[in-house]
């Protein structure tokens, strides 16, 4: 079977881990139970995935800690790193913009726009993000 990922799911990725930590560094760091708090309330299905994730990935033998997850469980930090992992765990990854001959300054303009508004709306509405 071949599973394709799309360029942009990369950045999204990317987004939502950096995102993770920095929740984790503002919420949660040193605070066990206000995690587990968070997590009951919300469910882990319902929150950011790298946190879902965690929630799953702890135990009583586990350090609290986000980091060391995230090495274990996601060893990526930007684009050719998350592009090399999923290579070597069997996925594709196409770049769509490439690949159509978009514009690529429309394409960048329209990134830049939503990835504003969706700072700007989507994570104000609620704080789970």
């Amino acid at each position: 079977m071949k599973i394709t990922v799309q360029e942009g799911f990369v950045e999204e990725t990317l987004s939502h881990r950096r995102l993770a930590i920095e929740k984790f560094d503002e919420e949660f760091r040193g605070r066990k139970a206000r995690f587990e708090d968070y997590v009951h309330y919300y469910g882990a299905s319902n929150i950011n995935v790298f946190l879902g994730g965690f929630a799953g990935w702890l135990s009583d033998e586990k350090d609290f800690d986000l980091r060391n997850f995230l090495k274990e469980c996601a060893p990526y930090t930007n684009g050719n790193e998350l592009t090399a992992y999923l290579l070597e765990n069997g996925f594709q990854v196409e770049y769509s913009v490439r690949e159509l001959n978009l514009d690529k300054t429309r394409i960048a303009s329209w990134k830049g726009y939503l990835k504003s508004w969706y700072k700007d709306h989507h994570r104000n509405k609620d704080n789970r993000y």
